[in-house]
C-alpha cells in the first residue's frame, strides 16, 4: 500500500513540474514575441516566484535552461528569473524567521 502511495506523490509532482514549467514557457514566449514591457514581465515573474512550486522548479532547472540559451532576449529571461529567485527566496526566508520568532 505504501507504494501506492508513493506512486500517487510521484504522479502529483510530475503533474505540479508539467504546469510550472508551462506558465514558464509561456511567460517566455510572451517576452520572446514582445508582448509584454521588461517591467511587466519582471511583474509576471515575481508573481510566478511566489508560489514554492515555481521557486523549487526554477532551482532546480535554471542551471540548465541558461546553458541552453542561445539569444540575448532568453538571457535577459533567464536573468530576471534568477534575480526574482533570489528576491522571493529572501523574503520566504525572512517569513520563515518571523513565523519562528511568533511561535517562540
Amino acid at each position: 500500500m505504501g507504494d501506492l502511495g508513493q506512486g500517487r506523490a510521484d504522479s502529483e509532482d510530475t503533474r505540479r513540474t508539467i504546469k510550472v514549467n508551462r506558465q514558464v514557457c509561456l511567460t517566455q514566449l510572451t517576452h520572446t514575441l514582445n508582448l509584454v514591457s521588461l517591467d511587466e514581465l519582471r511583474v509576471r515573474v515575481r508573481a510566478l516566484m511566489e508560489r514554492p512550486a515555481v521557486r523549487k522548479f526554477w532551482a532546480e532547472t535554471g542551471d540548465f535552461r541558461s546553458q541552453e540559451t542561445q539569444t540575448t532576449k532568453s538571457n535577459v529571461f533567464i536573468s530576471i528569473l534568477d534575480r526574482e529567485l533570489a528576491t522571493a527566496n529572501r523574503k520566504a526566508d525572512a517569513a520563515d524567521e518571523v513565523a519562528v520568532e511568533v511561535s517562540s
